[in-house]
């Protein structure tokens, strides 16, 4: 539903809902991870390495749960854009929906260029690390394979950011306005401390002047 409504749901519900299923699974793999905690020395700090054997096991399967949920729920989203966009593709430029048709085809593009990404990076991560975890590799083997499928996941956590900044005209005008903000609040900033050591500075060098 957040990704169908997402732009009509209040904030508020909008973040328990995209939320709360990652802070679940989270805080009960971290409990899971205290009770079976072990000492064995690790080659890398990462989730797949840095679990135990079993809550290893357990989180593979947890985010192969969760790419399932997540590809059914963009190809729900995607389905649903492209029954509307068909409904208003034969409006003539002239009418108002036709706006609303414009806008629904820039939605649709975004959708699928993020499921494009998400399957080359979260789910080509999760899914490839549980097939070599059953072909019989060696342990060595599988601890460098899942080192390096660190490396797309980690891409993962910032595509959508990049693609909604390509894609999204609404998304590109916010994180503008949120870049524009921090670096008017750093400048502040930094303008208030160098006026600072500026004034502390003149204030030595006239006591040192007057003494």
């Amino acid at each position: 539903m957040t990704v169908l409504r997402y732009q009509k749901t209040e904030i508020t519900k909008y973040l328990a809902c995209a939320c709360s299923p990652g802070i679940t699974i989270g805080f009960t793999l971290l409990v899971l991870g205290i009770i079976w905690f072990n000492n064995d020395p690790i080659p890398a700090c990462n989730p797949p390495l840095a679990f135990p054997p079993l809550v290893s096991y357990l989180w593979n399967k947890c985010m192969i749960l969760s790419i399932v949920l997540t590809l059914m729920a963009y190809s729900a989203a995607l389905v649903v854009l492209n029954v509307a966009t068909r409904r208003l593709r034969s409006l003539p430029s002239t009418n108002p929906k036709y706006v609303i048709f414009k806008v629904q085809q820039k939605v649709t593009k975004s959708c699928a260029v993020i499921i494009l990404a998400f399957l080359l990076t979260w789910c080509f991560c999760h899914v490839s690390m549980y097939f070599v975890s059953i072909l019989g590799f060696s342990a060595e083997v599988l601890d460098v394979y899942k080192t390096l499928m660190v490396i797309p996941g980690m891409l993962c956590y910032a595509q959508n950011y990049y693609i909604y900044f390509g894609t999204s005209i609404t998304y590109r005008e916010a994180f503008i306005y949120q870049m524009r903000a921090v670096l008017r609040c750093r400048l502040r900033a930094c303008i208030q401390k160098n006026n600072s050591v500026l004034a502390t500075r003149n204030c030595v060098q006239t006591i040192s002047e007057r003494s």
